[in-house]
């Protein structure tokens, strides 16, 4: 389940960790469990070529015109994707972005010591 009901509840839970004071919101511990929220919705080859495009085409409206994605597909294989599947499907969405914006966009495949 996500921490938040709401968008905006997601936003702010997202932005602050939850903390009120904000000082929670800024520890290495309250990040991961940010990032853990962000993993979950992305086990589906459709939903990380969906990420892959629009981050691609949110960069370029910002007139980035060169985007390295960095990620760990040993990260994105919980619901049954290889990690070949994860690169294929950011792949994917890169390609189709690159086709609808004026930017060129690569993979950096990342490993973790701890898998």
């Amino acid at each position: 389940p996500l921490p938040a009901d709401t968008p905006e509840g997601l936003r702010t839970w997202m932005t602050t960790g939850g903390s009120t004071t904000g000082a929670a919101g800024r520890s290495l511990e309250s990040y991961l469990r940010r990032f853990d929220v962000t993993l979950a919705v992305l086990q589906d080859a459709d939903a990380l070529e969906r990420v892959a495009y629009e981050l691609v085409l949110d960069h370029a409206a910002e007139n980035v015109r060169w985007v390295e994605v960095r990620f760990c597909p040993l990260l994105n294989t919980e619901n049954g994707m290889t990690p070949e599947g994860a690169v294929d499907a950011a792949l994917r969405g890169l390609r189709r972005a690159e086709q609808d914006a004026d930017v060129r966009a690569a993979v950096i495949v990342c490993a973790l010591r701890t898998l």
